[in-house]
């Protein structure tokens, strides 16, 4: 009895880091979002490209958060069930011990736990960006409203003045343009889609459905980035950086700390060997039975 509670101990302790580590992760941006302060930039009187109307979002941070997640949890779902008769055992989120529990669910808790890890680390490395930078948003002077009486636009670039608009969670919120949220975490959670469809559906489905539905991925990625500019969210280059650190951090997270491109977990065919007899025991055959013995290699799934 003393292997198996020792496991079970093990595997517990490893599930409780695991959580710990997201957590950690997750906990400077809750701070950040509840007391932080975003970096008081100033601005130009005739920088046109703060003027812009404001404008709800095309796409919601809640909306995209919940497909962005529950497609990529679905696919994992749909993914696992197809593969676990070839995938008997699965990797933890560190490290690769096997563990006393159906292999479905072990694998589900490394992939959706690997996941979750990706996204806090893109929407960390965000928000330390966003608040560090502090850049105005192209709908800055119609959020903040400025008091003119406030500032002087002869002096050029203007740091001290005052919003009429009370509503100070928008002011907050038109201070953080750099880096886009959305592009880096819908480049993240589409692309982490795009990959796992292409290493987990079989290739004996045919090449087409797999490259339709990495296309579709990809698609609503980048939709989701141009909204953030026709709604005047964002400018095209935070936007762009938004959605370069979402292809960088899901880069690292597959490659590093994944099991993704593992020969488990990239089987489109199953070797298989056979012991080849020598010479001797082929004439030795060949006598005793009086016909041809043929060897052959196979390599098929």
């Amino acid at each position: 009895m003393a292997p198996v509670t020792e496991d079970i101990t093990r595997d517990i302790c490893l599930i409780i880091s695991d959580i710990v580590c997201i957590a950690l992760v997750a906990l400077p941006c809750i701070i950040l979002e509840a007391v932080g302060k975003p970096f008081e930039r100033g601005f130009y009187c005739n920088d046109e490209s703060i003027m812009y109307p404001y404008h709800d979002s095309t796409i919601s941070i809640s909306v995209l958060v919940v497909v962005g997640t529950g497609l990529n949890i679905i696919a994992m779902i749909i993914g696992e069930c197809v593969t676990q008769k070839t995938n008997r055992h699965y990797y933890c989120l560190m490290g690769k011990q096997k563990k006393k529990v159906p292999a479905l669910i072990g694998r589900l808790y490394s992939k959706i736990g690997i996941y979750m890890f990706g996204a806090m680390s893109t929407y960390l490395l965000t928000d330390v960006a966003k608040y560090s930078v502090g850049r105005l948003r192209p709908h800055f002077m119609d959020v903040c409203r400025p008091d003119k009486s406030t500032y002087n636009c002869s002096q050029g670039y203007v740091t001290s003045f005052i919003c009429t608009n009370s509503d100070t969670f928008l002011i907050k919120q038109s201070r953080l343009s750099f880096v886009s949220g959305h592009s880096s975490f819908a480049t993240f959670s589409m692309l982490f889609l795009a990959i796992y469809v292409h290493v987990t559906l079989p290739s004996k489905l045919g090449s087409m459905p797999k490259a339709l539905l990495e296309l579709i991925a990809i698609s609503l990625g980048i939709y989701t980035c141009f909204t953030r500019i026709s709604d005047y969210k964002h400018h095209w280059s935070d936007v762009l950086a938004g959605g370069s650190l979402g292809i960088i951090v899901c880069l690292i997270v597959i490659y590093k700390l994944s099991d993704f491109f593992t020969p488990e977990n990239r089987e489109n065919y199953e070797l298989t060997t056979y012991k080849i007899p020598d010479a001797r025991s082929i004439s030795q055959a060949s006598s005793s039975s009086g016909c041809e013995t043929a060897v052959t290699l196979d390599n098929h799934r």
